[in-house]
Parts: C-alpha cells; sequence; structure tokens
C-alpha cells in the first residue's frame, strides 16, 4: 500500500476514533438543571418573609457563579400581582441566568398575552422563550423540556421522530407545568411546583416538585439525570436557611 494512502486511512481511522470518543463523552455527561417554582413576584409576603423579588434576584445571583446547569424551569405561578413592575423585575431577574429559561404560565399570571410578548421579545425577552404558552425547548442531550400551557396544551407539533434531524431528536421529555396544571401527554419527567418539596414516581413518570420560592426556607432545586438516576438536590435562596434533607434519588426508568 502506497505511504500517502497509509497515511490517509491512519488520519481517517484517527478521525472517526475522536468523533467516537467525543460521542460517548456527551452521552456520558449528566443532564443538570435548575428549578425554580412559583416565584408569584409581587405577592405580599409571609410571616416577615423578604420579598419574593429580593429571593429571585438573591438566587440569580448565586447561579450566576454556576455555570455547570443546562437549563432553568420555572413552574408558575410567575405573578403575584399584575402590575407592570413585577412583569419588569420578574423578566430582570430571570434574564440574567445564564442559559435558556423555561417559565410555565399558571391560570393567574394575566393579562397572558402581554407577559407572552414580554418573555419571547428577541431584545428584552428570556433566551429559549418562543412568546407561547406551550413549547418545545431546545433538546439536550437527548432529553427535551416541553412547557405546558396553563390548559394542560400540549405545544403544536409532531414528537421527536425520524422526521428530525438527528441531532435535534429527543427520547426523553421533561415537561414543566404550574401546579393546578394536567398535561395532556405523559412524559419521562415532571416538574412542577408542590410543598413539600419531592421526587416521587407517578406511574412511568418522575415528578418533581418544588415549593414556592415565597415559603420558607426559600427552596430551589437542581436536578440531575446521570447513568439512568435522577437526583434532587436542595438549595435555598436565603443565605444560611436550614435546608431539608434532600428526596432519595430514583432510576429514570421504572423496574
Amino acid at each position: 500500500m502506497p505511504l500517502m494512502t497509509r497515511i490517509l486511512l491512519a488520519s481517517l481511522v484517527l478521525l472517526l476514533a475522536g468523533c467516537s470518543s467525543q460521542t460517548a463523552e456527551d452521552e456520558a455527561k449528566p443532564v443538570r438543571f435548575v428549578v425554580i417554582a412559583a416565584p408569584a413576584l409581587g405577592a405580599e409576603p409571609e410571616g416577615g418573609a423578604p420579598p419574593t423579588e429580593d429571593l429571585l434576584y438573591d438566587l440569580v445571583t448565586e447561579l450566576s457563579g454556576d455555570g455547570e446547569f443546562d437549563f432553568c424551569l420555572v413552574p408558575g405561578p410567575l405573578l403575584g400581582s399584575l402590575d407592570p413592575e413585577s412583569r419588569e423585575a420578574l423578566l430582570g431577574a430571570l434574564g440574567q441566568i445564564a442559559g435558556r429559561v423555561y417559565p410555565a404560565l399558571s391560570s393567574g399570571d394575566g393579562p397572558r398575552q402581554e407577559l407572552l410578548e414580554a418573555l419571547g421579545d428577541k431584545s428584552e425577552g428570556l433566551p429559549g422563550h418562543e412568546g407561547q404558552a406551550a413549547f418545545r425547548g431546545k433538546a439536550v442531550r437527548g432529553f427535551r423540556p416541553i412547557v405546558v400551557g396553563p390548559d394542560g396544551a400540549e405545544p403544536d407539533g409532531e414528537p421527536d421522530g425520524e422526521e428530525q434531524p438527528e441531532e435535534d431528536r429527543a427520547p426523553h421529555s421533561i415537561a414543566v407545568f404550574a401546579a393546578e396544571t394536567r398535561p395532556e401527554a405523559s412524559h419521562d419527567l415532571e416538574v412542577t411546583s408542590g410543598d413539600p418539596a419531592s421526587l416521587t414516581r407517578v406511574g412511568e413518570t418522575i415528578r418533581v416538585a418544588l415549593p414556592p420560592l415565597g415559603l420558607p426556607p426559600h427552596l430551589y432545586g437542581v436536578v440531575e439525570v446521570a447513568g439512568g438516576v435522577v437526583r434532587l438536590t436542595l438549595r435555598s435562596a436565603e443565605p444560611g436557611a436550614e435546608i431539608p434533607p434532600a428526596p432519595p434519588p430514583l432510576p429514570l426508568k421504572a423496574r
């Protein structure tokens, strides 16, 4: 075999090996996302708690030093007041989060169209939001966030399948919705608000629930899916707060 042919073949083998190694590395890397439940900005604080706006800004500041998450899910209600200042505070805080932010509206988040237009504004809205109540997020290593509308409606369009480019397909879905919402479809993971914080299995679905941000001890969560296991870590937006024990991890698929 000529020398030049051997060199080209060797180069091709190395290139393929590098691609294979990179693919394996990407698949092995965990999917990690943040959950901020029911911020309800503008609501009257309970029991002398700090205003939710302050808690949210402190939380976002803390997250700015942690770039190791893929996206942020925010099940509603997003607003506890309909005044424009609360909406601006919501956009200002969530807009500082590095990466895509997927908020799910509740039935009380109105006037809905104004809020959707603000969330989806290309210059001042949230990265990842499409200005709709229900939409599909960008897939990350086989997991796709699905924002469910306040009426339970799923996004228009076909689920992930052969008609999509391979890099855009996602065999697993993560639905985010407000507590009073009931999704029309089933998903691998569901993220919503609920007290106490929990990680439970409902049939074939794993449900992650976090208390509203305004309730002491002002929790938010970091969810990690790695090696077929789902883990929930609890954190607080209030420095020094006592954080309850995290629920035990669960396998992604029921055995």
